[in-house]
Formats: structure tokens, sequence, C-alpha cells
């Protein structure tokens, strides 16, 4: 259920907002929660990708909202196994490796 709507206000936000209004990222990060909570991660991570490409190009890379982006798939791509590149996007979000690793052991 949380997923529909999710999908839907993100889709409603898109259009009527545009895809780099921040309310409309704001949108697609939780979808992208309720899809990972539901094990698409693949999914998520998809949608966290683009998120952060959006993040990075609209208000660099030192923003907030860009590293919090970063730390986002972090998460994911660590619940998926792919513990190199969390690790990477970890860094690119100033969280310490240990942080990470406790978060998910």
């Amino acid at each position: 259920m949380r997923r529909r709507r999710c999908s839907a206000r993100f889709a409603v936000s898109k259009q009527v907002l545009g895809a780099e209004h921040p309310g409309t990222l704001i949108t697609a990060g939780n979808l992208a929660d309720s899809l990972s909570s539901q094990g698409k991660h693949d999914e998520a991570v998809a949608m966290q990708r683009e998120v952060l490409a959006v993040r990075q190009r609209v208000l660099g890379a030192e923003h907030p909202d860009t590293l919090t982006a970063a730390v986002n798939l972090a998460e994911s791509l660590a619940r998926q196994g792919k513990h190199d590149e969390a690790e990477m996007m970890a860094r690119m979000g100033d969280v310490d490796d240990e942080s990470l690793q406790a978060e998910f052991s």
C-alpha cells in the first residue's frame, strides 16, 4: 500500500514539479525506501542512483542532501552484499566504514 502511494505521488510530483524539483527527489527517496523495505533492492538502488545523480548535478557533491543520498545508496548496496561499492558511497557521504558495517551486521 505504501509503495503504491509513494509511486503515485512520485509520478504526480515528477509531472507537475519536474524531475529535479526537491519535492520530487524527496518523494523518489521515499519510494526507494519503500521498495527496499519490500526486498526490491534492485529497484531501490536504481532509484537512489537517479536521485544521487540529480542531486550531484543540481546541488553539487558537497551539499548535505547529496551526501544523504550517497549514504542512502550505500545502505541499499550493503543490503545487496555489494560492500565495495557501498563503502565507496559511504565515503562519499562521509560515513566511516565501521558505522556502515555496524548497521548491517
